[in-house]
């Protein structure tokens, strides 16, 4: 009894104490992976940053998890994010709101349902390479979008950040990734200052703010200790108000335990039913080690989902960076790699290297009416991909000579074009496509 009473008094203690600090916002450090941390979402709801690219079609890295987690609800509605300019749906610096999808696991247990689906998430887009202001927008601007709520008044801001539906609760937790530090190349050592620093502006200059804590997620080791020694070392006039968590590392055998980022506190809560939403869980993981540049590509990989079958054109049973493998209608397959071409075209007639050189192609002003005319009356749909990273452009005059010619186009991200390019083959379809598979 007297221990029952005991843990009752803790237990008033500790919420007193907590609730007395309702106004001020905590920034936790854990590391592991963003698309499985789980929030006490008792207050409002969680916003994990995903790290997209312009056109908001997914890529590489964190894009592609989290666009394979969301599935078709999630490409549909970015789909729906009006263009900025063309072919760009969110800015360098800007970010977009979009549900969540249960990309964590925290939606409803039955079926999806948009209103019961705790996690929301925010597409932001970091610069290529390094750029301090650029970069400092993209985490100030996602804060921004966490906030529309508050802001609502605001309308300009709402409908140019794709917010215009005010969410009936408020946005109390933000988990950002380490923004441009992958395949966008900002090294994670000048990225670093740059985010802790802009979190701490924003809060110094938005006193009201329905954020309650920020998350910096680090994927690795490596990333986590460049962040905790940049946590440590700001001055506490940086932080003003902010309260400082690190949350340790944890290793059991030799192996790294990545934390899904609720307190302790948080998880006495939930052991007891009283709020945390999802009770935290620990997965074991092999010891993280920063990759090279050749093997992060590998993250750009597609394999057919299906065997591969005979079809009434080729097939596009593997795409790597810089590497392609294709299945004839033969069932003969053939590899187009740096050795040959890293890229190539396909129609119902076959496939065959595309050299970039004979049309005299760079990746700007990009594909042109003069690459696609040989394969006109061979299709009726063409898909023309623009790269893994987006850099291959197309030539609006391109996409109108098809139009003109009646053909149905379709201008995607590589991986969304090589899974397209297959179910339409599939499907039974007449298409061409221009594959690159680089950047």
């Amino acid at each position: 009894m007297k221990l029952l009473m005991k843990v009752f008094l803790l237990f008033c203690v500790s919420s007193a104490f907590f609730a007395g600090k309702a106004d001020s916002v905590t920034i936790r450090l854990v590391c592991g992976d963003i698309t499985k941390q789980q929030f006490d979402c008792t207050h409002g709801y969680a916003a994990i940053v995903n790290a997209a690219n312009e056109p908001m079609l997914g890529g590489g890295g964190i894009d592609g998890v989290v666009t394979s987690l969301g599935g078709q609800g999630l490409a549909a509605e970015r789909l729906a994010v009006p263009e900025a300019l063309y072919g760009v749906r969110c800015s360098t610096g800007q970010a977009r709101l979009t549900n969540g999808y249960g990309i964590n696991g925290q939606a409803s247990a039955v079926g999806y349902n948009a209103q019961q689906d705790v996690i929301k998430i925010i597409h932001t887009v970091g610069p290529r390479g390094i750029n301090p202001v650029a970069l400092s927008n993209a985490y100030a601007n996602s804060l921004r979008v966490a906030d529309a709520r508050m802001l609502a008044a605001n309308d300009s801001f709402l409908r140019e950040n794709n917010c215009n539906r005010v969410l009936d609760r408020p946005i109390t937790t933000v988990a950002f990734c380490s923004i441009s530090t992958g395949i966008y190349g900002y090294a994670i050592e000048q990225a670093c200052p740059v985010a802790v620093q802009a979190v701490a502006d924003y809060f110094a200059a938005n006193a009201v703010s329905s954020v309650q804590e920020v998350r910096f997620v680090a994927f690795s080791e490596n990333d986590y200790a460049v962040y905790k020694a940049e946590l440590e070392n700001v001055t506490a006039s940086t932080l003003r108000d902010c309260a400082l968590v690190i949350e340790p590392l944890k290793k059991t055998n030799g192996k790294l335990e990545k934390g899904t980022g609720m307190s302790l506190f948080a998880k006495f809560l939930a052991c007891l039913g009283l709020g945390a939403v999802g009770v935290c869980t620990y997965k074991h993981y092999a010891p993280v080690e920063k990759v090279s540049k050749p093997q992060q590509h590998d993250r750009y990989a597609y394999s057919l989902p299906r065997p591969a079958v005979v079809a009434s054109a080729p097939l596009i049973t593997s795409i790597v960076w810089g590497k392609i493998c294709v299945q004839e209608t033969s069932g003969f397959n053939k590899v187009y790699d740096a050795t040959t071409s890293k890229d190539c075209k396909l129609s119902p007639k076959g496939s065959k290297p595309w050299n970039w050189s004979l049309t005299n192609m760079h990746h700007s002003p990009g594909i042109r009416p003069i690459d696609v005319q040989e394969l006109v009356d061979d299709a009726d749909v063409f898909i023309l991909s623009r790269g893994m990273d987006l850099v291959l452009q197309v030539l609006p005059a391109t996409v109108t000579y098809l139009e003109s010619k009646g053909k149905v186009v379709h201008v995607l991200q590589t991986q969304a074009a090589v899974k397209l390019y297959n179910e339409l083959v599939l499907s039974g379809k007449r298409v061409a496509a221009l594959i690159h598979s680089t950047c």
